[in-house]
């Protein structure tokens, strides 16, 4: 299978935040566990103690729901690979000719009606649409 992956740099940005995220958030409680006790509630110690007691558990939410999302992207982006993968090798493409629909009103009621009306219009189905795609039930089928 001829497959070109590519480096998509948001994605890695993505795992980057989420591991410094978390492993940040752990390192973080553990130096404020490590100074428990030390200096009053004027000292600058006891503040940043009590703002990474505040922040830390939310920062290592936040990194897990980025690997999370990270993995749901990484999934996203193997479905739709393989689906187009398994459209190109099943459906060949479809003649323009063979799908150009005109469309023609029948005869005018008035003189009116037939100044109005012109050569049949045309419409040509877009791109997107040449292929004939198969409905792919394979997920929703029970094993065999």
């Amino acid at each position: 299978m001829n497959h070109h992956s590519r480096v998509n740099p948001f994605e890695i940005a993505l795992w980057v935040l989420g591991a410094v995220l978390i492993v940040g958030g752990i390192a973080s409680s553990a130096w404020a566990i490590g100074r428990l006790g030390g200096g009053g509630p004027n000292s600058a110690g006891f503040v940043a103690t009590q703002l990474i007691y505040t922040v830390a558990p939310a920062a290592v939410t936040a990194g897990l729901v980025a690997i999370v999302a990270a993995l749901a992207f990484r999934a996203a982006l193997l479905v739709v690979a393989r689906r187009a993968a398994s459209l190109a090798e099943e459906a060949p493409l479809v003649e323009p000719s063979a799908t150009t629909v005109t469309m023609e009103a029948p005869g005018p009621a008035s003189s009116a009606e037939s100044a109005l009306q012109g050569a049949p219009v045309s419409f040509d189905p877009p791109r997107f649409r040449q292929r004939q795609r198969a409905t792919d039930h394979s997920a929703f089928k029970r094993p065999s």
